[in-house]
C-alpha cells in the first residue's frame, strides 16, 4: 500500500494527474480511513501505468475508459485489436497529414528568395 504521492512517484506522474483520472473516473478513489491518508494498492499503479501508455500510444481518456472496462471480459483481445487498428489507421492518416505539410513548407522555402518581397508571406495571405 502507498500514498498518492509514492504513487505518483512509482508512476512517474503528478500527483494532479492521479486526482484528474479520480475525477474522471478512469482511476477509483479508495476510501478515506480515520487517518486522514488514502492508500492506494499494487493494482492502482497497475491501472495508472495502463492509463498512461495508452495514454502515450495516442489514446484518448474517452478511449482508455473503454479499454479499462475490457480487462476480464472474453472477447476482450479481439476488441483491443479493433481499437488497435483504429488507433493505427488514426496516425498513418496523421502521418500523411504530415506528409503535405512537410512538402508545402519545403516548396515554400524552396520558393523564398529571402527578399523585401518574401513568397512566403504572399503564400499565407492568398
Amino acid at each position: 500500500m502507498m500514498t498518492i504521492g509514492q504513487l505518483a512517484e512509482c508512476a512517474n506522474v503528478h500527483v494532479e494527474t492521479i486526482r484528474y483520472y479520480q475525477r474522471t473516473g478512469l482511476l477509483p478513489k479508495p476510501p478515506k480511513p480515520e487517518s486522514g491518508y488514502r492508500k492506494y494498492s499494487q493494482e492502482a499503479l497497475e491501472q495508472l501505468v495502463f492509463i498512461k501508455r495508452s495514454k502515450e500510444l495516442g489514446f484518448t481518456l474517452s478511449d482508455i475508459k473503454g479499454l479499462l472496462s475490457l480487462r476480464g471480459q472474453p472477447d476482450a483481445c479481439s476488441q483491443m485489436c479493433a481499437a488497435t487498428e483504429r488507433m493505427l489507421g488514426d496516425v498513418r492518416a496523421r502521418i500523411q497529414d504530415l506528409q503535405k505539410l512537410e512538402a508545402t513548407l519545403a516548396r515554400l522555402l524552396e520558393d523564398c528568395s529571402q527578399d523585401s518581397d518574401c513568397q512566403i508571406l504572399k503564400a499565407l495571405q492568398s
